[in-house]
Parts: structure tokens; C-alpha cells; sequence
């Protein structure tokens, strides 16, 4: 009669026990204090209030947000391709529908997808 090969209970949880492990590990950590607050750093540059009316009523026309991607930098391959690992510079400018420049400092957030040379988009 031949045996039959099988694999034991721990080789199959291996990878999970090990995962779980370094969890544990990590989390037990994460305990103490962070230290003193540091001394108070100097003040920033003064912020934009914006120049964009922020109560738009029903019926209004909206002041339109228009980009221009006026460059891409940061690649360091040939030609000034991306590469892996690359930090890409856009600089962009924003305009009202009116052709009025919007304030930086009106907006909270801004996202753009890269992709390339034809898929595997990219939120930044």
C-alpha cells in the first residue's frame, strides 16, 4: 500500500500565522508617549480669502473652473520619459469662465490620474 502525501495543518496557515505575528508585533508597539509638543514654528505666508462669490443662488451662472496643463517635469529617462519611482511636476493654471484667474487657496483639494503609455491609471 502507498502513502499519500499530505501537507500538514501548519504548512497551509503558515503565510496567515506569520502575517498575524508581525500584526500582533507591530501593534504592541505602538504604545508610549510621542514626546513634548515642539516650539511653536513661525507664521506662514498670509491665505487668499478668494475673490469668488460663495453664495450662488438658484439660476445663477456658476464661475466655471477651466484647467491648463502647461507642463510636465521629473522624468529621468531618455527623452524625459517617466520612470519607476519618478516624481511628477504639473503645472497647471486655473481660470474662471470669465477669463478671471482663480485664487489657489478657494480650492481644498485637487486629484489628477496619470496613465501611461496606455494603461494603469494612477490617482496622485
Amino acid at each position: 500500500m502507498k502513502a499519500l502525501a499530505c501537507p500538514r495543518i501548519l504548512d497551509l496557515f503558515r503565510p496567515s500565522l506569520l502575517c498575524a505575528a508581525i500584526a500582533f508585533a507591530w501593534i504592541g508597539g505602538c504604545t508610549g508617549s510621542d514626546g513634548d509638543t515642539g516650539p511653536q514654528g513661525p507664521a506662514g505666508p498670509p491665505g487668499g480669502g478668494g475673490s469668488t462669490n460663495t453664495v450662488i443662488a438658484q439660476g445663477d451662472n456658476l464661475p466655471g473652473v477651466n484647467v491648463v496643463i502647461t507642463g510636465l517635469t521629473g522624468g529621468s529617462g531618455v527623452g524625459g520619459n517617466f520612470e519607476v519611482g519618478d516624481t511628477i511636476t504639473i503645472a497647471f493654471t486655473l481660470e474662471k469662465d470669465d477669463g478671471s484667474d482663480w485664487d489657489i487657496t478657494e480650492f481644498s483639494t485637487a486629484r489628477t490620474l496619470v496613465s501611461g503609455p496606455t494603461f494603469n491609471y494612477q490617482r496622485v
